[in-house]
């Protein structure tokens, strides 16, 4: 997933995996930038979000998987020095990476790869809230155990990434292939997930809405002189009275001052014939929270399927490059710049995913903005 490929130029998967520690002089100029500029947003950027969300009082799956994803973001931002430092050396005339830059790649490796499957959790997360509601898999015990559970797997999976960057021999084609077939696995199966999950939250979002737009219809006969009208979606319509009432209003129609007569056939009307009741005002009162309850959860699953789509296509320009490096190889005639400027490209898209959460939080959930604006002022009163 980083590019350490200046001195192993025989190998398919050259741009993505370790070189020996020699390298050839030369840095970029444009790599250089990208990293510094990755490392002042998104370290300041994912501390903001594991700010806002350990501050609150009332913690669910959700929120301990975003929690996660920030901290392996984060992770990924702070080790840019590494990339800082080779460019920095490289354009200095220097020939030779200090090994303990090989071993930043590492674990830069194993937190992409955190970050990598978090996301795939996360759909899977949205999956579980959305479409099982009534019994949900993720509590927020199981979710810290599925983030440690994720933080290990990662780091097993490039023991050999870790093996290369220890190694007197970096250029072990074996374990190199085996770092990049771990790569592929990771991100194949984060889309699947991906594809899978929201696809089935999607359908039930569909579902829930076509259901709300039958419900209002039934619900458009309006009242007048105090009666009120059914609702059936709400499930207590005939909470203020109860069934002996609405036998007795069936034969004998009630009369009451400033009110019209109630018809004995309307039996929804008469169970709502007295407005105002206490048992009403609670009714609506749980009505309206399940309402607010219901919006904030879309909210969150726009918000979280956003950071997934730009997921997917901040990672479509790195397999790019490397379709286009095997093609190389194959014998495609294919300008060397290029193959350069598409290396570049790719690797500062590849980076992106790991800055932009916060600014997706941000614009697509207003709830975040003022949590925001809440820690910032705090902040500034310290």
């Amino acid at each position: 997933m980083e590019d350490h490929s200046k001195a192993i130029p025989t190998l398919p998967h050259k741009g993505v995996l370790p070189t020996a520690v020699s390298t050839a002089a030369g840095g970029d100029t444009f790599t250089l930038v990208v990293h510094v500029i990755v490392f002042l947003i998104g370290v300041p950027g994912n501390c903001l979000i594991l700010r806002v969300y350990w501050t609150k009082a009332h913690k669910t799956s959700t929120h301990v998987f975003i929690m996660a994803l920030a901290w392996a973001d984060l992770a990924v931002c702070m080790q840019r020095w590494h990339r800082v430092s080779e460019e920095a050396i490289l354009l200095a005339g220097g020939h030779e990476t200090p090994r303990v830059i090989l071993i930043a790649w590492a674990f830069t490796n194993s937190f992409i790869g955190v970050s990598v499957l978090m996301t795939a959790v996360i759909a899977a997360d949205r999956y579980d809230c959305v479409c099982r509601a009534r019994n949900r898999f993720f509590t927020k015990k199981r979710a810290q155990v599925t983030v440690i559970i994720t933080f290990v797997f990662s780091f097993v999976i490039n023991i050999p990434a870790f093996y290369l960057a220890l190694s007197t021999d970096p250029s072990n084609a074996v374990v190199r292939m085996l770092v990049f077939a771990f790569q592929i696995v990771l991100f194949v199966t984060a889309l699947v997930m991906i594809a899978v999950c929201y696809q089935l939250v999607y359908m039930a979002i569909r579902k829930h809405v076509k259901v709300g737009v039958h419900s209002k219809a039934g619900l458009s006969v309006g009242g007048h002189d105090g009666e009120r009208c059914c609702s059936d979606v709400s499930g207590t319509a005939r909470s203020g009275v109860s069934w002996s009432v609405e036998m007795d209003v069936k034969t004998s129609p009630l009369k009451m001052k400033g009110l019209s007569t109630i018809k004995g056939t309307d039996a929804c009307s008469s169970s709502r014939a007295i407005p105002g009741t206490s048992s009403d005002r609670k009714a609506k009162g749980e009505q309206t929270r399940k309402v607010k309850a219901v919006n904030l959860q879309r909210k969150t699953t726009r918000m979280l399927f956003i950071t997934s789509a730009v997921f997917v296509l901040t990672w479509l320009p790195y397999w790019t490059y490397i379709a286009v490096e095997y093609a190389f190889l194959g014998g495609a005639p294919i300008h060397p710049t290029f193959r350069r400027m598409l290396k570049s490209f790719s690797f500062a898209c590849l980076f992106i995913n790991n800055v932009v959460n916060p600014l997706i939080y941000g614009i697509a959930n207003r709830r975040f903005r003022q949590d925001c604006k809440e820690v910032l002022k705090k902040l500034r009163l310290c």
